[in-house]
């Protein structure tokens, strides 16, 4: 990412809109947000991107679901949560099959931790897992609502969480994630016997995994 490059696409999402390209220059903007998420323009730049697609008819908003979605994560590396919340607030509106409902409330979920509201992090998550007690998204849900317990000083509950995550079936990187967290949470309460299972079943099924 360069300063120039983001120069140069601000150019261009101007002439877009002096020219009455309004569909043009919002997704420019738009790009220039999501593409270079730490620079001093990003934030004015999405912001003036909802602004411009809130002007065009229907037919020609945005955007697919799965994109806006897509693009959660990258914004965060830029700390772009009044961006990311309108996305999100974007896609609750939405009527959407329930595996995309799930996707969005866990992706809420991950925000609120990253974000270190860990009070709004816990409610989140526990509703997915009361509202959708089985798929795929487990795994994930157990090991951010352990991390929100430990971050909370609540090691007995963090310790409850990660063992339910390990209950489900691998998934990757949560499971190894998970070993690796509880691990290291055992080993701090002296439990080392327990420590070295976790250690040792972390490098037998996740060999290629960074702490294995």
């Amino acid at each position: 990412e360069t300063p120039v490059h983001a120069e140069a696409m601000a150019f261009l999402s101007r002439v877009y809109e002096e020219r009455g390209e309004f569909d043009l220059a919002a997704q420019s903007w738009r790009r220039l947000g999501e593409t270079h998420p730490r620079d001093k323009q990003a934030a004015v730049a999405l912001r003036h991107s909802r602004e411009l697609f809130a002007r065009l008819p229907e037919a020609q908003r945005p955007p697919d679901p799965e994109q806006l979605l897509a693009s959660i994560d990258r914004l965060a590396e830029g700390q772009l949560w009044q961006e990311i919340e309108a996305r999100l607030s974007t896609l609750d509106t939405l009527v959407l099959p329930e595996i995309l409902v799930i996707k969005i409330r866990m992706k809420r979920g991950a925000v609120e931790v990253r974000r270190g509201r860990l009070t709004e992090a816990r409610v989140v998550l526990q509703d997915v897992l009361r509202l959708y007690p089985q798929g795929a998204h487990l795994a994930e849900a157990y090991y951010l609502l352990g991390t929100v317990y430990q971050r909370q000083n609540q090691p007995a509950n963090s310790i409850q969480v990660y063992e339910m995550g390990l209950a489900q079936p691998p998934t990757v990187p949560w499971t190894a994630k998970t070993l690796w967290a509880l691990a290291r949470l055992q080993e701090e309460r002296q439990e080392l016997a327990r420590a070295f299972d976790l250690y040792q079943r972390l490098a037998q099924d996740f060999p290629t995994h960074e702490q294995a």
